[in-house]
């Protein structure tokens, strides 16, 4: 099998792109490429995903392990949720056990209640305050495990996954209808990952590199104007020049 070497100066941390026939294939790398980082974690392998050129020119791509802003904070509202709503209900549920009891069992002894009903209204108590207090509580334990999750999933896409430009990048260097394995590594890793991906079948292999933004050029700032001379005084339009020896009238 033949294989390519590229080189292209694209980013500060270097992204290596296998490319290859379909899906199945691309998918089955970028798992291994997921094993072969939990096996040799020192080597600063970062970001792993798939990148498609479809047939009709459209793009995609799938990032492993990274967490989505909207799934990070569908993730945060269910935790949240239980982390503060269970608590609550218990703690609610505990608390009008012990008032109901000692009130429905005095009312039962004056005759208030009937006294065949006060183990049901001691039950009642407890699951409304139960559910009450969950649900205001686990409202408030929602919204801030939401909020959390979406900031982690915010956070985990810009330092794990891969930028659009990226993205596009790699896209743009595949032929309609072929599938990447791309892998995020720091220079040391580089032949290593290049070579995993050949032995999975990759065949050509793009090593791509993203250049840092140019600093912005200085601007040469404005020279003033010249002056006249500060002893130099203005003549009037009448003033003409006297000649040595004579005076003026």
């Amino acid at each position: 099998m033949s294989q390519s070497v590229q080189s292209q100066s694209w980013s500060t941390s270097p992204l290596v792109v296998g490319v290859f026939e379909d899906e199945v294939r691309a998918e089955q790398a970028a798992r291994a490429l997921e094993v072969w980082r939990s096996a040799n974690g020192s080597l600063g392998l970062g970001a792993i995903g798939v990148v498609a050129r479809r047939l009709s020119g459209s793009t995609t791509w799938r990032i492993r392990g990274v967490i989505r802003p909207g799934a990070g904070a569908l993730r945060g509202l269910i935790v949240g949720l239980l982390l503060f709503a269970l608590p609550a209900a218990g703690a609610a549920g505990f608390a009008a056990w012990l008032f109901g009891s000692i009130v429905f069992n005095l009312a039962g002894l004056v005759g208030a209640v009937p006294a065949g009903q006060v183990g049901n209204l001691v039950l009642a108590l407890i699951l409304g305050a139960a559910i009450l207090a969950g649900v205001l509580v686990g409202l408030i334990g929602a919204l801030i495990g939401c909020l959390v999750g979406l900031l982690v999933g915010v956070i985990s896409e810009q330092v794990r996954g891969l930028t659009r430009t990226e993205v596009a990048t790699t896209a743009a260097s595949l032929r309609p209808g072929a599938w990447a394995a791309v892998a995020r590594v720091q220079v040391p890793a580089e032949p290593l990952v290049r070579d995993e991906l050949v032995r999975l079948g990759a065949a050509p292999v793009v090593e791509q590199v993203t250049p840092p933004p140019l600093p912005p050029a200085a601007e040469t700032p404005a020279e003033p104007p010249a002056s006249p001379p500060a002893d130099a005084a203005p003549r009037g339009p009448s003033e003409e020049p006297v000649p040595a020896g004579s005076r003026k009238l």
